[in-house]
C-alpha cells in the first residue's frame, strides 16, 4: 500500500530549506545513502529558490522503495527550468509541476 504526504509552503525565506529537509527525509527513508539523499534535497531546494510562486505544493507518494514527488507552483516558466535543473534526478515537468522519483541505492555485490 502507498502512503502519500503533501505539504504546502508559503512563499518565505525558510521555504527552500523546508522542502530540502523533507525531501532528504523521504530519500533516507526509502533506502538512498545519506549523501546521495542530501544531494537530491539540495538541488530540490536550489530549485526552490528561483521560484517567485506564492505556494508550492510538495505531494509524496512513498513506495516501499522509492517515493515519487511532484512539486506544483502557478509559474510553469518554473517548473520548465526546475525540471532542467533536476534532470540528474529524472525530473519532468508537466503543467506546471515537476515530478521526480527517487530510489533505493541497489547494494552491490561483495
Amino acid at each position: 500500500m502507498d502512503r502519500t504526504l503533501s505539504l504546502r509552503l508559503s512563499n518565505t525565506p525558510a521555504r527552500p530549506d523546508v522542502a530540502r529537509h523533507l525531501v532528504t527525509a523521504l530519500a533516507v527513508g526509502t533506502g538512498m545513502r545519506p549523501l546521495s539523499a542530501d544531494r537530491a534535497g539540495a538541488a530540490v531546494a536550489r530549485a526552490l529558490v528561483a521560484c517567485a510562486a506564492p505556494k508550492v505544493e510538495i505531494d509524496a507518494v512513498l513506495k516501499a522503495r522509492s517515493v515519487v514527488l511532484t512539486i506544483c507552483a502557478d509559474d510553469t516558466g518554473w517548473s520548465r527550468t526546475a525540471a532542467a535543473a533536476l534532470a540528474h534526478l529524472g525530473a519532468a515537468a508537466c503543467d506546471g509541476c515537476v515530478t521526480l522519483g527517487l530510489e533505493r541505492t541497489p547494494l552491490a555485490g561483495v
